[in-house]
């Protein structure tokens, strides 16, 4: 029999509560409007109950969307939920809740997404890494740890900072390992979490910023908003795997410099490109090179060709004269860029228009 789960966040393990579910009756869902779902009788659906007002709905993924159905003829609260279906008729279809969701690991968070509805949400918002960028500036992680109830809480975050006079590969894998985005799957494989897990970090705020009401926390709304886009950035990558994709959205913080905005992307694998690439973009906005946009596309065979712009002149002239060097130090780990094209500007946020005369240096590996 098939099995509908909702989208993303129970691929994630994410620990919501589980709802509270007294029968009346009959529970029974409203199908009216979704009669492309071919519901069966004998078929288990899972996903989240929300409500909006005094309506219970239950939302499940159709086609990699989120699709909301009324509830009735029960008592519900909150969480996520799975029924069997009992009979479908042509406008509603009869449910049986099934036994509770085991209860979360030892050691874990009672819930990681305050509320259904915010998790659903989080799935359609698009990316804003310049949220999660704005709060890892370090005058505003500086700023924060200076407060004696909060530096317990950033401290093993911070002390996990690159510096950019000491990047090694050691490094960047614990700083990827430390985004944010594998916490609820470290906790669902009972593994111990990184205590300087960015996540980490932004829980323990939110519990120090809840003492009070977080009336005289100055953040309190950076940090919401960092949080948010880190869990967008989960639930769209978990999407992105169960089509075959990778999709992973990241900000890298720097002890001495701006934080890296950092996407990861590879295609599906299909009969026409049996080999997709990787692609990789990022982006720093750094107080003495500038603005500065990367894209990075890696073949399988070990291939790379890179695009950067860069506003800065300099920036950009100083890219040109070390591309020798850049070489060098990727073949170290066999890999050949075959082509470097350095632009003086801004990257286009639609389209890639060809450069003015002057402002670009291509080379020819």
């Amino acid at each position: 029999m098939p099995e509908w789960k909702m989208a993303g966040i129970d691929v994630l393990n994410l620990a919501l509560l589980p709802a509270f579910i007294f029968e009346g009756p009959q529970i029974r869902l409203d199908i009216a409007g979704a009669q492309e779902l071919d519901l069966r009788a004998g078929e288990v659906i899972r996903g989240v109950i929300e409500f909006d007002g005094d309506v219970a709905r239950f939302v499940l993924e159709f086609n990699g969307k989120p699709v909301k159905l009324p509830l009735r003829g029960g008592h519900f609260s909150a969480g996520k939920a799975a029924f069997s279906i009992l009979a479908v008729d042509a406008n509603d279809v009869s449910l049986k809740p099934m036994a509770a969701a085991p209860a979360p690991a030892p050691g874990a968070k009672p819930h990681f997404i305050s509320d259904s509805l915010a998790a659903m949400s989080l799935a359609l918002r698009p990316q804003d890494l310049a949220a999660v960028a704005r709060f890892m500036l370090p005058v505003t992680l500086d700023g924060l740890a200076q407060r004696a109830e909060l530096t317990d809480s950033l401290m093993p975050f911070m002390r996990q900072r690159l510096n950019t006079r000491d990047l090694t590969p050691g490094a960047l894998k614990t700083a990827f390992e430390a985004s944010g985005l594998w916490a609820e799957a470290t906790l669902a494989a009972h593994q111990m979490l990184n205590q300087g897990d960015f996540k980490v970090a932004l829980w323990r705020l939110l519990e120090r910023a809840s003492v009070g009401g977080g009336a005289d926390f100055e953040c309190l709304d950076e940090i919401k908003g960092a949080l948010g886009a880190l869990e967008s950035a989960q639930i769209q990558a978990v999407q992105a795997q169960s089509q075959g994709e990778l999709f992973l959205n990241m900000v890298i913080p720097f002890e001495n410099g701006s934080p890296l905005q950092l996407s990861l992307q590879r295609g599906a694998v299909t009969d026409s490109q049996p080999s997709p690439p990787f692609v990789i973009n990022a982006y720093s906005n750094d107080d003495v090179l500038g603005e500065i946009w990367l894209k990075s596309t890696l073949e399988t065979q070990g291939e790379l060709e890179i695009i950067m712009w860069a506003k800065n002149k300099a920036t950009a002239s100083t890219a040109g004269m070390v591309s020798g060097v850049l070489t060098a130090q990727l073949s170290e780990f066999g890999l050949h860029l075959r082509k470097i094209s350095i632009i003086n500007g801004a990257r286009s946020e639609t389209v890639f228009l060809p450069p003015e005369a002057g402002q670009m240096v291509n080379i020819q590996i």
